[in-house]
């Protein structure tokens, strides 16, 4: 059995070439990684609603509001590259 391939490719967007938050990618041969936006988090909410995952990932419930503040506080802080490793860089 062959080992599955690693990531094609990462690139990152923008003119400046800064790379921060928000603009790496990472292309595989089955899957496109990006950053988690803004306008991922009502999907991400809906994921969230589901009790398995919530037990899998040890989070509690959040509103929606909630979600959108998590995800504002996760964008501005410099430092945080939790939840999404793909800004770990």
């Amino acid at each position: 059995m062959e080992a599955p391939k690693a990531a094609a490719a990462f690139a990152a967007e923008g003119e400046d070439g800064s790379g921060g938050k928000g603009s790496w990618y990472a292309l595989g041969e089955r899957v496109v990684l990006v950053p988690y936006l803004r306008e991922h988090v009502p999907r991400y909410h809906e994921w969230m609603q589901d009790p398995a995952l919530l037990e899998a990932t040890a989070s509690e419930p959040l509103s929606l509001a909630q979600e959108f503040d998590v995800h504002r506080s996760w964008t501005l802080d410099p430092l945080s590259c939790a939840p999404y490793p793909p800004y770990c860089f």
